[in-house]
């Protein structure tokens, strides 16, 4: 990987942006290596005792140079052996002559030994960037060799305002073991640019693999940092976005996200057969096919709510787009449903593209005319029994070739998945799934899937126990304080006994936990709080609070209240504290351990939801009388 790749996604030139350096250094641990790193000098010494430093004794016997692997030997002690033609009993019989090698350390630092670097005569930009780099690389489990980051620092240009200024050329010049390290330093130090600028890697068409964090391909489980993955040949903007979201949410490695790609250009659902009819081509079937598909997926609706739409069944009030249609199992017509605006902009696009087609007489009303049978008239909608036995299987069976299940046969082989599983109705469970692990309200819920019953919609946030105790354990452990430092439980039951839920993170102060988080002395204020417990599964309210309060400050600063804008900054700063750490936190973890975090999230979000919805009315003993 050249360093020019890496260079591609930083906006400029680092000097002149002095908020960088700070930024990163907050995210640098007080508390790494304390005896080895020392930061009022800038030097490391490398302990030969720690396992995860790479320094080891020479293997000639008498010499006690450092080294960078295990039985080899210091280049003093190579080169004198080349001189002797190469004796066999040279380790043990051997003595060398110490002032031919350079001491494993040095007191000031200005000459570092073999086993240190410094740090202390390159830009704060650098020695930050660095700093970061090699603990990333250390939280990842790679060892630091000292030598090599010494080699580095004394290869940089003088003057040099940030590693991402280098020019394509340098790492070339470096011998191939530190330029592995430049390079995987500098890819950490890479993504956390793309963080500080506030840009989103996977928002364009084309995501760079290095950047995205996927891993490389089944049993590789080191993060790919090659190439790109291009999201342009699908040509449907709402199945590229689709295919884009899968790959942002399932995380998939990077060979399975790249065949889902090419799967999806394909343009296959609804183009297995060559059926016309009424002037309509099979392109005009295919066209409606995957828009009957796309407002499945995007409104959680029923198959034949969706194929039996009107034509008139968009409108909008007060600028925001609402679906009409008829709840056919429940003899309720005409309900409504607020939709997105890229799922409203699919239909109009479709109700013109209707327009442009030859007329169907008997079908003027319907949004999905029935395509008909041969030689007989076309009448009525879309049959759902057609779309749902017949296009959308076919799609199915032609668009995943080799669907297989999670489970293993008697050798070890996954099984091959009952494709009849596959099915539209599993687009509406997949709805309401996804807005109760977000956290939305039962009631809330129950108005969007029309359902009569809240026990029908509170099988959406049935967690078991045994789930809801597992999920504890996974996220105690990364809780933090308002100050996002690290303050995790030492276990479940600690996690459950000594915190409660409250809007935005945890809190331990004693008279609110025995009061279930009803009885808050300072009205929630937790950003002030010292007994504010924030984990993972609180980020997406944190991160809302925090777009709040933003959207709060710019209110008060056109209305000039200095005082209000002050107390907001103030919260601000605190939250992003809190929620910066923990998404550090979890962008260190291996891709297994943040999937296991992030599906433990989702549960105990979906557990205080429906817990939050419950009403609990205090006990009454004895008559009010």
């Amino acid at each position: 990987m050249t360093i020019a790749l890496l260079r591609s996604a930083a906006v400029s030139s680092v000097p002149g942006v002095p908020e960088w350096p700070s930024w990163l250094a907050a995210r640098l641990p007080s508390g790494w290596r304390t005896g080895e790193w020392d930061p009022v000098q800038a030097l490391f010494t490398a302990d030969p005792g720690n396992p995860a430093t790479g320094v080891f004794v020479c293997s000639v016997g008498a010499c006690c140079t450092h080294v960078a692997s295990n039985g080899s030997r210091c280049d003093a002690c190579r080169k004198a052996r080349y001189l002797l033609g190469n004796p066999a009993d040279f380790d043990a019989t051997h003595t060398p002559d110490p002032s031919r090698r350079r001491p494993n350390t040095s007191a000031n630092g200005a000459m570092p030994g073999v086993s240190q670097f410094s740090l202390a005569d390159v830009s704060p930009a650098v020695r930050h960037e660095l700093l970061y780099g090699i603990q990333q690389r250390d939280d990842a489990g790679i060892s630091l060799v000292p030598q090599r980051v010494r080699r580095i620092v004394a290869a940089l240009p003088a003057g040099l305002g940030s590693l991402l200024d280098l020019d394509a050329s340098f790492s070339s010049r470096l011998p191939a073991a530190a330029s592995g390290v430049l390079n995987g330093v500098l890819l950490h130090v890479r993504r956390a640019r793309v963080e500080f600028n506030g840009t989103d890697p996977t928002s364009g068409d084309v995501w760079e693999c290095a950047l995205v964090g996927l891993t490389a391909g089944r049993g590789r489980r080191y993060a790919a940092v090659y190439g790109d993955i291009n999201f342009r040949p699908v040509r449907q903007r709402w199945l590229r976005e689709l295919v884009k979201e899968y790959g942002r949410t399932a995380r998939p490695n990077v060979m399975d996200l790249r065949q889902t790609v090419y799967a999806a250009r394909l343009g296959l659902l609804g183009a297995s057969t060559a059926y016309a009819s009424g002037g309509w081509k099979a392109a005009d079937f295919a066209r409606m096919y995957q828009v009957v598909y796309a407002v499945l997926r995007d409104t959680g609706r029923r198959p034949g709510e969706v194929t039996s739409l009107h034509r008139d069944c968009l409108e909008r009030v007060d600028g925001s787009p609402t679906l009409i249609y008829d709840n056919h199992k429940r003899r309720r017509h005409g309900r409504r449903l607020p939709i997105s605006e890229s799922t409203a902009q699919l239909i109009e696009t479709w109700q013109k593209e209707l327009d442009a087609l030859p007329a169907v007489p008997a079908c003027a009303q319907w949004l999905f005319p029935s395509p008909g049978q041969r030689n007989r008239p076309r009448r009525v909608h879309l049959n759902t029994s057609h779309f749902c036995n017949r296009i959308f299987r076919n799609w199915i069976d032609e668009l995943i070739p080799d669907l297989v299940d999670d489970r293993l046969d008697e050798d070890g082989a996954p099984l091959a998945y009952d494709r009849t599983q596959v099915v539209p109705y599993g687009f509406r469970h997949a709805y309401a799934q996804r807005h109760a692990d977000a956290g939305t309200r039962p009631d809330v819920l129950r108005e969007l899937m029309d359902h009569r019953s809240l026990d029908v919609t509170m099988g959406y946030y049935k967690v078991s126990l045994g789930r809801k105790q597992e999920a504890v354990r996974t996220v105690a452990a990364l809780a933090v304080d308002r100050h996002g430092a690290a303050r995790g439980f030492g276990d479940s039951l600690a996690y459950e006994v000594e915190s409660v839920g409250v809007p935005y993170g945890g809190c331990t102060e004693p008279s609110n936990v025995k009061a279930g988080g009803g009885h808050c002395r300072i009205r929630f204020q937790c950003a002030g709080c010292d007994f504010y417990r924030p984990d993972p599964s609180y980020l997406p309210a944190l991160e809302q609070q925090i777009a709040d309060l933003r959207a709060d400050k710019e209110a008060a600063l056109a209305m000039e209240a200095d005082w209000v804008v002050r107390n907001l900054d103030d919260q601000i700063r605190a939250y992003s504290k809190s929620s910066d750490e923990m998404r550090r936190k979890l962008d260190a973890l291996p891709a297994e351990e943040r999937a296991a975090v992030e599906s433990a999230s989702r549960e105990l979000r979906k557990a205080r939801s429906a817990a939050a919805f419950v009403p609990l009315q205090p006990l009454t003993t004895r008559s009010s009388e």
